[in-house]
């Protein structure tokens, strides 16, 4: 399984890192652009992420910017289907959660990260078997 994590705090992007690598192979961007960049890379060389966390709150792009870009890309290359994202930030204003999902968001975490919380996600999204790794 891969994930890509975006985020411009590397102490954060670092941490999640940490928690996601006994169940998957972790990337990190440490910027908007640079992880569509990675996002665009996987695509085409037919290693797409399974999962993208996302900041919302970045010097270049912000989250939104990012996951409307990632969603251009996919239609784009016409990649079968969407890829989960996952938004990641502190905050958790209903303005921030409502557009997030208007943007195609499928899930909302607050920082900071709740390791089962997320290994539940991971379950739900069918990237994990009950034992492990799918």
């Amino acid at each position: 399984m891969r994930i890509l994590v975006i985020d411009d705090e590397k102490h954060s992007a670092d941490l999640l890192a940490k928690i996601l690598s006994p169940w998957s192979t972790v990337e990190i961007a440490l910027s908007g652009k640079e992880g569509l960049t990675l996002f665009t890379q996987g695509l085409d060389h037919q290693t797409p992420f399974d999962l993208v966390f996302l900041d919302i709150v970045m010097p270049d792009l912000n989250g939104h910017q990012v996951l409307e870009g990632i969603r251009r890309i996919e239609a784009q290359r016409n990649h079968r289907e969407e890829t989960p994202v996952v938004i990641a930030t502190v905050k958790e204003d209903g303005h921030t959660i409502l557009q997030s999902f208007a943007a195609g968001a499928q899930h909302f975490f607050t920082k900071p990260y709740d390791r089962q919380a997320i290994f539940e996600l991971l379950k739900e999204q069918g990237l994990l078997k009950p034992g492990g790794l799918t």
